[in-house]
């Protein structure tokens, strides 16, 4: 079953569970980001790699998995993760992981080997947030900077899909067009639209940065308004689905009180998607901090119960944080377009 299928079924909630799955399988990180605070958490307690095969063979119906950190590549058995992955999800469209791209070599043998092994779309994403000057001031970490570049063209020269994460914060809101031509000056090649971009979000539970600066609202939509711009038309399906939510992240970050209630689409954190932490807790989202299910304790199945629902009642009344990540935005976009070519309002 393809993505858009599955899109398609999820905004008509034909799924019987959620098709998206973010999986953080580590706190390890061996930067120290500015805007995040996974960093200063102490690691402990997290899932093994029995413990995660269990879970991907009791649950097999994931369409869309992103894995994720912390570093996902400070994990000795990162391959065997993966692995349990492609041997269970016969349904698998899209996977996707991020990664500082510090560790070039490992990331990319683990990159080809799932190229060879996965049929369907398969993404990676590394960080870059500025020029050399100001990503490494951000990540905080002297020759992330060229670390990152290379990752990226490894991969791109194995032909593996890999684009640019650029997360605006305070510290580089005016950084993306230099961000492009440092790395254009690495290959004349690259371009905006290998940027994916999104904005700093305050997360208690996972990023662990409730204590740090939040972004200029403002400013930032002005940001995101010059990068779109810089990206141009969109052409492909992702292009035009990041469009989208860049459009919508300036209407997000502008909104004020007595906003249209139509204004964004309906969120779809805990019907097409979840979060699980390397502990193995259950969230809607990664942002939302509302634990709704242990796996240890539900024997590694994935099962509705009274926390889901009451979770899904504060989404539905706008109770939550209410967000604008890609993480969540992405399926929430499409089930809005989806319902409103179809005339279905279900």
């Amino acid at each position: 079953m393809d993505l858009a299928k599955t899109f398609s079924l999820a905004a008509r909630r034909r799924l019987c569970a959620p098709y998206k799955l973010t999986f953080s399988v580590t706190d390890r990180c061996n930067m120290s980001c500015s805007h995040c605070g996974i960093w200063r958490k102490k690691p402990e307690n997290e899932l093994n790699s029995d413990e995660i095969r269990e879970f991907f063979a009791l649950n097999r119906g994931f369409r869309w998995i992103d894995i994720t950190g912390g570093e996902p590549f400070l994990r000795d058995d990162i391959v065997e993760i993966f692995e349990a992955i492609l041997n269970t999800q016969a349904h698998l469209a899209l996977l996707h992981f991020p990664t500082n791209g510090w560790h070039t070599d490992g990331i990319v043998e683990c990159a080809k080997w799932i190229k060879k092994k996965f049929a369907g779309k398969f993404v990676v994403t590394v960080s870059l947030d500025g020029d050399k000057e100001t990503h490494e001031r951000v990540r905080g970490k002297p020759g992330s900077w060229e670390k990152a570049v290379e990752t990226l063209l490894k991969l791109r020269s194995e032909r593996v899909e890999t684009y640019f994460g650029f997360t605006f914060t305070n510290e580089n809101l005016f950084s993306f067009e230099k961000a492009i031509a440092s790395a254009r000056a690495m290959d004349n090649r690259l371009r905006a639209a290998d940027f994916h971009l999104n904005i700093q979000n305050i997360s208690p539970h996972y990023f662990n940065n409730t204590d740090m600066v939040r972004i200029n609202r403002r400013e930032t939509a002005g940001a995101l308004k010059r990068a779109a711009a810089k990206r141009g038309i969109p052409f492909t399906a992702m292009e035009i689905l990041e469009h989208q939510y860049l459009k919508k992240a300036c209407s997000f970050l502008m909104r004020t009180d007595g906003a249209e209630e139509d204004e964004l689409p309906a969120c779809e954190a805990g019907r097409s998607s979840l979060f699980v932490n390397p502990q193995g807790i259950v969230y809607p989202c990664h942002i939302f901090d509302m634990p709704v299910l242990s796996l240890r304790k539900s024997g590694f199945r994935l099962t509705g119960n009274g926390e889901m629902k009451e979770a899904l009642a504060l989404i539905d009344q706008k109770k939550c944080p209410e967000c604008w990540t890609p993480c969540e935005a992405y399926q929430s976009i499409f089930a809005f377009i989806f319902r409103k070519i179809s005339g279905c309002n279900v």
